[in-house]
């Protein structure tokens, strides 16, 4: 049942991008051709989107910081603990069962799944970047880089989320603190150092909330499209959410968080006509987006299974890459593999549904 005031362009946007990061993951490789760069620039332009969409749907207005952040471990800690924690176990028995997978192996997975390995190899160096059950749940990054950006977002967006003034003075101000992150935070987890950025992304989501009944306009929408394609191929600023600061250099965070907005706007437009004309695909979309977290932690997981099986290549699990010249073989298996990775999230959210009618 979908809720009457619910923004189903939003759920959209985030089923798509949940189809793109999965196509990404189990059928992309870099070879350069146009394709590859669209959904290159979808990816990187999807990722802080989901920022500034948490930023417009937060309803915590009210609330103190700490019922805030309470309300955020309830509803995205831990289900995303839970989640990890049923594919940790049947992952396991799998990688024993079908590989050299030793109790250290796992525990050593479990460990960096959890405090990623920029963390854990402070503790223990030699384990390296983690094996091929955490490399199945790397995308969980997401989640943690999420929750901490909640930690700068709440104390500060009932401040300036209401005066434009005030948030272009902040949204500066976090731009600035990422540049300096980028200098100084070398030994940060580099799934944190964007946090600032985030951050700031986040504000605009929740400013943009007070806007309604927002229309696109389509000849804007594909002039948009056009320059956020130009900046991804001639500014480099696509690597900027994952800490790489591009082709020029600290100026790569303001023109990232330029492009972004500009790609959004025509990415919203699509979202928008897919909305009002395909009332049969958009629902597909929908739905995805409505459950994007377990599409988010189960689709890799799966993945691994599937592309194990069919012998091609996932490319969460770099290390474990099976094959790596493009056959009209291996790009088949590749797709078998993405598509039966998210028809199995479609069961998990299936079964997750008739739990809650049971209860």
């Amino acid at each position: 049942m979908i809720a009457k005031d619910r923004n189903l362009n939003i759920d959209i946007a985030k089923g798509i991008g949940i189809i793109c990061v999965s196509i990404y993951h189990f059928v992309f490789r870099y070879e350069n051709s146009l394709s590859d760069k669209i959904l290159c620039e979808l990816i990187w332009l999807l990722m802080p989107l989901f920022f500034i969409i948490s930023g417009y749907l937060d309803k915590n207005r009210k609330k103190s910081f700490s019922q805030k952040i309470f309300y955020r471990i309830k509803a995205l800690l831990v289900p995303t603990l839970k989640y990890t924690v049923i594919w940790l176990l049947i992952g396991g028995i799998y990688c024993v069962i079908f590989h050299d997978y030793s109790s250290r192996d796992f525990f050593r997975d479990v460990i960096q799944t959890y405090l990623r390995p920029e963390f854990s190899n402070f503790v223990i160096p030699e384990w390296g970047v983690g094996g091929i059950l955490f490399e199945s749940l790397s995308a969980v990054w997401f989640i943690w880089s999420m929750m901490f950006t909640y930690f700068i977002f709440y104390p500060i967006a009932d401040y300036v989320r209401y005066d434009s003034k005030k948030l272009i003075f902040t949204v500066l101000i976090l731009l600035s603190l990422g540049i300096i992150v980028y200098d100084f935070g070398e030994k940060i987890s580099w799934s944190l150092t964007v946090i600032p950025i985030y951050a700031a992304l986040m504000l605009c989501g929740s400013y943009f909330a007070q806007i309604h009944d927002f229309k696109f306009n389509f000849l804007i929408a594909i002039t948009a499209a056009v320059i956020h394609f130009v900046m991804y191929q001639f500014f480099g600023t696509d690597f900027v959410f994952a800490s790489s600061l591009g082709t020029v250099g600290r100026w790569s965070v303001i023109t990232f968080f330029l492009q972004t907005f500009i790609g959004i706007y025509a990415f919203m437009a699509l979202c928008s006509a897919l909305n009002k004309k395909t009332k049969l695909i958009s629902k597909f979309f929908i739905y995805i987006g409505q459950n994007s977290l377990i599409f988010l932690v189960f689709h890799g997981a799966f993945g691994l299974i599937y592309s194990d099986v069919l012998h091609t290549f996932i490319k969460l699990s770099q290390e474990y890459w099976y094959i790596d010249n493009i056959t009209p073989e291996t790009f088949c298996k590749s797709l078998a593999v993405c598509f039966l990775s998210i028809l199995s999230c479609f069961v998990i959210c299936f079964l997750k549904d008739k739990f809650k009618e049971q209860k």
